[in-house]
């Protein structure tokens, strides 16, 4: 069996302000051209398919439009729900879907589908993204604690596990050791790092969640990385897809197939008369003049060269780096707790909270995150 693996389309995201649907369109199209010409038997999507639980309908029509053009190809298709879908507005589809070839967690349960190639079985595990409260809200009786270890643990020895055959997990979780960047959100402290190990049962697992493609353990634990830059922190990332080729068991290969931005995420460094006379373009720019004197309206004039700023910065010897009024990093790719803790320390003279204010909060934030996976409004 061959089989793309991508994750973190992230569908209807905006960077600092900036739509990226129609960008997002032409890669989602890329995705599709790879996977007929590389002959792929299925797609995994493995999370974080929406940027937000609840997605604008052009969104909703943007990866509908997927599905059904990979459909239409006779491709299979097996997605989860990443942190920031909601696990039920995703499997509103599921059922009728299936005719088609299509495979999406059912809520936040986990689920086993068994394909046949010529090598015989393969299972193919759906993990949905999970945490403590999660798991505790559909099975009151799982003893976890606040680990989302366990939490993992306890829907992997949900799944109908055979060894003899070849199995494949898809799963949005942060491993540990796995290298991040600034547009992923995690819990305060790394109480959402689980181990490698989990995973040791199958023959490959298809992550999401780090938008940095990289493999764990010899490759069989993966992560396919975003499909576009998300922030100035992927400004250097070589966005791809993952090729996977099953064979027999044991016998697994993975190629790596680029894929090209129709605007890159980049900086632009210099004096303004420098960077006036550089080639204009529509990329993502977050533009750094170095001028010792810099005339109040340097932001505006590189706007004409760069008219998608997502940031525009002075460093000299006067500012060392100062920013002006547009972020080079959205307000969205922000954490819930880190905004409490920026606008509490804001309220109280810079004193940050207190470590039982943290955690206090961080509960709080956990609860709604659960809510909003189980479709609770």
């Amino acid at each position: 069996m061959r089989f793309l693996h991508t994750s973190d389309l992230h569908i209807g995201k905006r960077l600092s302000g900036i739509d990226l649907l129609s960008d997002q369109k032409q890669v989602l199209s890329q995705i599709i051209d790879i996977a007929v010409a590389e002959r792929c038997s299925a797609v995994i999507v493995a999370g974080d398919i929406y940027d937000k639980a609840a997605p604008a309908p052009e969104a909703m029509m943007t990866f509908e439009s997927f599905l059904r053009r990979l459909a239409d190809a006779g491709i299979l298709v097996f997605a989860v729900s990443g942190n920031h879908d909601n696990a039920r507005r995703l499997a509103y589809m599921s059922d009728f879907a299936r005719d088609k070839g299509i495979y999406i967690t059912n809520g936040s349960v986990p689920e086993t589908i068994v394909l046949n190639d010529d090598f015989g079985e393969i299972a193919v595990h759906l993990l949905p993204f999970t945490n403590p409260h999660i798991v505790r809200e559909r099975c009151p009786e799982a003893e976890l604690g606040a680990s989302y270890e366990a939490a993992v643990q306890y829907i992997i020895d949900e799944c109908k596990f055979d060894e003899s055959v070849r199995n494949i997990a898809v799963a949005h979780q942060f491993v540990t050791g796995a290298q991040t960047c600034d547009s992923e959100v995690f819990s305060i402290g790394g109480q959402d790092n689980i181990s490698a190990a989990l995973f040791d049962r199958f023959d490959y697992t298809a992550l999401g969640h780090i938008h940095g493609p990289q493999s764990i353990k010899d490759g069989r634990v993966r992560y396919s990385g975003s499909p576009m830059k998300y922030s100035l922190s992927e400004a250097k990332h070589k966005k791809s897809v993952t090729i996977v080729d099953m064979r027999e068991k044991g016998d697994t290969e993975l190629k790596i197939v680029p894929l090209t931005m129709p605007h890159d995420v980049r900086e632009v460094r210099g004096g303004l008369a420098e960077i006036l006379e550089m080639p204009y373009s529509e990329d993502l720019v977050r533009v750094v003049v170095t001028d010792e004197e810099v005339s109040p309206d340097a932001r505006v004039t590189a706007g004409m060269v760069f008219p998608n700023m997502i940031g525009f910065m002075v460093d000299n010897l006067r500012t060392g780096g100062q920013f002006d009024d547009i972020q080079a990093e959205s307000i969205e790719n922000k954490t819930s707790l880190g905004l409490f803790k920026e606008f509490y320390a804001m309220m109280n003279n810079n004193v940050e909270p207190s470590d039982e204010q943290n955690v206090f909060v961080r509960g709080i934030l956990e609860r709604i995150s659960g809510a909003e996976q189980g479709g609770t409004e």
